[in-house]
């Protein structure tokens, strides 16, 4: 009686289409035959088709016909929409688009399907004829500023001369909107944060920039790297961009950070004295060597260095910084050698000193907080320290008063 049940529930049961078998492929292929003579039901029978072309069960040969087959139907709705256009009915711009991108992909994913492929002479007619309309659509999506979805188009016009179809094609690889193509794929696809997008494409894309704009898309590249987590490709271009682009100081304010990350002061040193010498006196490599010696405790050779960039620049709040907190490590590490005795003509001395080196690091980390009144966290913390041993009641009070707010 249950085997009866069962048997009579899986009569009742809906026809499932499956990929092993042949009558349901041919009738899905006949299907898609005969919207693409009336021009219409494309979607229906595309979607019939994709829905058994992966599958395991499905041959080679037969996968590269359904590919094509789908390429074909978005071809016939992207005719639609032309004819739309002509006859002056309502066009859907973004429609006609994403058909010939689709088109593109069915294409190759046909030509990839099987080792033969019978439709290769008419995939590469379509691919060259509709070539143009690709790029058109990429760029008209930049207009409006959608980057991820302009990458595709932009990504797809670059890949076509590379794929199989297209060998005999050589002068499509010498193609001179390659480079500017490429620049725009790297912008769209770095806009829409994707990092593998970009490193796709932005070799040939600084192949074809000015070199304003290479130092930019080195920075992207670097950034690109550093979103994936590849840390050795990461230093490679963040060393590349500081000896072939000094000026643009992403790279030497990145690799400053590294070498004191690391503790790699000599070469964090090296580095800065060598741009001085190349390129000449600039505030930032100054301020790269206060970061070194700050980080070697090396505080008078911190001090000189940001001697020298507030020299070259008295707005530099760093280096006011690095130079007070200099003067507050002196004093602090004084403290913990000095005669305290203040009976003795030492101990007398060495108050003297200490209160001087306090006063030394006064100076500038007021000035950072003039410079950078909002950071608080920046200066507060030392301020309080020194007027606390300065006996500074009111400016201590006050920095006690900030601290507790920050809390």
């Amino acid at each position: 009686m249950m085997r009866r049940c069962l048997l009579l529930l899986l009569l009742l049961l809906p026809a499932v289409a499956r990929a092993d078998d042949p009558l349901k492929l041919r009738s899905l292929m006949r299907d898609a035959r005969t919207a693409l003579k009336s021009a219409s039901g494309q979607t229906d029978a595309e979607q019939g088709l994709l829905a058994v072309a992966d599958s395991s069960l499905v041959a080679d040969g037969q996968r590269a016909e359904i590919y094509y087959l789908c390429a074909r139907l978005e071809l016939s709705r992207n005719d639609a929409e032309n004819l739309r256009l002509y006859l002056g009915q309502e066009y859907d711009t973004l429609a006609f688009f994403q058909t010939i991108l689709r088109m593109h992909q069915y294409l190759l994913r046909s030509d990839s399907a099987a080792l033969k492929n019978p439709h290769a002479k008419k995939s590469r007619s379509l691919l060259l004829r509709h070539r143009m309309n690709l790029l058109a659509g990429g760029k008209y999506l930049l207009s409006k500023e959608e980057y991820s979805e302009a990458f595709p188009y932009l990504d797809m016009y670059l890949r076509v001369p590379e794929e199989r179809l297209m060998a005999k094609d050589d002068y499509l690889r010498e193609d001179t909107l390659l480079p500017k193509v490429s620049f725009w794929a790297t912008m769209a696809a770095y806009n829409s944060d994707n990092p593998r997008g970009v490193l796709r494409h932005i070799d040939l894309a600084i192949e074809g920039a000015t070199e304003a704009q290479r130092a930019s898309l080195w920075e992207c590249k670097t950034n690109c790297y550093l979103a994936l987590g590849d840390s050795s490709a990461w230093l490679t271009t963040l060393l590349y961009g500081v000896r072939n682009y000094p000026r643009h100081d992403y790279f030497y304010l990145h690799l400053v950070d590294y070498y004191n990350g690391k503790g790699f002061f000599e070469r964090g040193l090296l580095m800065s004295d060598s741009l001085l010498h190349v390129v000449g006196e600039r505030s930032i490599y100054w301020f790269g060597k206060s970061q070194m010696y700050l980080g070697m405790a090396d505080y008078d050779g911190c001090i000189e260095a940001a001697d020298n960039v507030i020299a070259l620049d008295t707005t530099f709040t760093d280096a006011y910084y690095d130079k007070g907190i200099a003067f507050l490590n002196k004093a602090v590490l004084f403290s913990r050698t000095m005669d305290t005795d203040i009976r003795s003509a030492t101990g007398k001395q060495d108050w003297v000193r200490l209160r001087g080196l306090y006063q030394f690091a006064r100076e500038p980390l007021e000035r950072v907080r003039e410079l950078a009144p909002d950071d608080k966290q920046k200066w507060a913390r030392p301020l309080y320290t020194i007027y606390l041993n300065l006996n500074l009641g009111d400016e201590f009070a006050e920095m006690e008063r900030i601290l507790g707010d920050e809390q």
